[in-house]
């Protein structure tokens, strides 16, 4: 990154704050992307090394030219480039509240407008056929039962693929638990109920892995011990899915949705399944509605006579 010194410094205790302030650590690794992606813009847009002055000088038109030559050069997509103006935003508060002078241009800038898309879960009967294949994608037996292991969780419970990952050892869901602690975005914690099946499944992952388990070891490990990453895991699903004949958007987190969904569709009600996914608007689950609304139109329109009327 080509920030002096002084901007530098600056940056780092800024990373320090949102860490202090129980930002999820995949907030605050964006922000600090965002940002750096931002100073070398500037260092290439005029040829010169970036310090906190630059923030002070700054157009409207330089903020427009970056989120510009990121959609074009990244094809970014406009929630992204939504979280990378917040980001800047962000910075250049603490930036003010150092008493660093800075210009109005993040203000004057809007952030792109994010279409509305509902999520796109899975049946259940193709949910369960991934999780059957995922067992099967590897030659090392104990790898296959913590890919359907991990695949049950999630599904099961509803969770974002970092809150599985971030599982210890010693946090694990054992036979005789009834709910698993998750510990989600903002470092907000719930509790997951857990099904039999879900903890027999984790258990005989564990009895097959070649490592000893301590209580601070990360649940699921990679082949060398390390802790499981989101890539790998996206993809084993993607093989999945190419397998299946399935489209792009089902990734790891379209178990997520299709837990709600197929929760809603069962007679679950939404204040149960806000808290289960740890949403803490009430309007973040209600979208799952609409995918609900959205499929017995598909239903009613192939099913009844009338409907072709």
């Amino acid at each position: 990154m080509t920030a002096n010194a002084e901007l530098q410094t600056l940056i780092n205790a800024w990373l320090k704050q949102l860490k202090q302030r129980d930002l999820s650590s995949h907030t605050v690794e964006a922000y600090q992307r965002d940002v750096t992606q931002f100073i070398d813009f500037l260092a290439g847009h005029y040829e010169q090394e970036v310090n906190p002055a630059s923030f002070d000088t700054l157009k409207a038109m330089d903020v427009r030219s970056f989120l510009a030559k990121r959609r074009e050069q990244e094809t970014t997509q406009s929630r992204s480039l939504a979280r990378s103006l917040s980001g800047l935003r962000s910075f250049t508060l603490y930036l003010s509240e150092k008493d660093y002078p800075v210009s109005s241009a993040f203000k004057i800038v809007k952030s792109p407008r994010i279409p509305k898309s509902l999520p796109r879960p899975m049946s259940q009967n193709d949910a369960l056929q991934m999780i059957a294949l995922a067992g099967d994608v590897s030659s090392r037996p104990w790898e296959n039962l913590r890919n359907q292991a991990l695949l049950v969780l999630i599904y099961g419970c509803g969770l974002r693929i970092s809150e599985a990952l971030d599982l210890s050892y010693g946090e694990r869901p054992k036979p005789d638990n009834v709910s698993v602690r998750i510990t989600g975005k903002g470092k907000k914690q719930r509790d997951a109920p857990i099904l039999p099946l879900i903890a027999d499944a984790i258990q005989q992952y564990i009895k097959a892995a070649p490592f000893d388990f301590k209580d601070d070891d990360p649940l699921f490990r990679g082949v060398k011990g390390g802790r499981f990453s989101a890539r790998q895991v996206q993809m084993i699903v993607a093989k999945c899915r190419r397998l299946m004949g399935l489209p792009d958007e089902v990734t790891p987190h379209a178990f997520r949705h299709s837990f709600a969904t197929h929760l809603l569709a069962a007679g679950g009600d939404l204040r149960t399944i806000q808290e289960l996914l740890g949403h803490s608007s009430l309007s973040s689950t209600q979208i799952y509605t609409e995918i609900e609304d959205t499929e017995l139109g598909r239903i009613y329109k192939n099913a009844h006579p009338r409907s072709k009327l």
